[in-house]
């Protein structure tokens, strides 16, 4: 039971990190388990996958298959500043 909840919880954050990402259309560097980089910003997210805009083209780029994702240097939102804001919302 402990481990569903802590995969949830991680899907959980992750999906917070993605919708950041689309909202605020920077560009980020994904390193795929290949070590081969993919610079791009996300346009969509699915369960899987996420479309990501690659030099004016849409990438199809599944989740399992990113092993880091490089953020850009003027990156300033926590996760905390995400809560504080949903909460100012509800």
């Amino acid at each position: 039971m402990k481990d569903k909840r802590s995969k949830e919880n991680m899907q959980k954050l992750s999906d917070q990190y993605f919708e950041d990402f689309i909202k605020n259309k920077k560009e980020i560097t994904f390193t795929l388990l290949g070590n081969e980089k993919i610079t791009g910003i996300i346009k969509k997210k699915g369960r899987f996958s996420l479309v990501v805009e690659v030099e004016g083209r849409p990438q199809l780029l599944f989740k399992h298959a990113i092993h880091s994702i490089e953020l850009p240097k003027t990156w300033t939102v926590t996760l905390a500043d995400q809560e504080k804001e949903k909460n100012a919302k509800a």
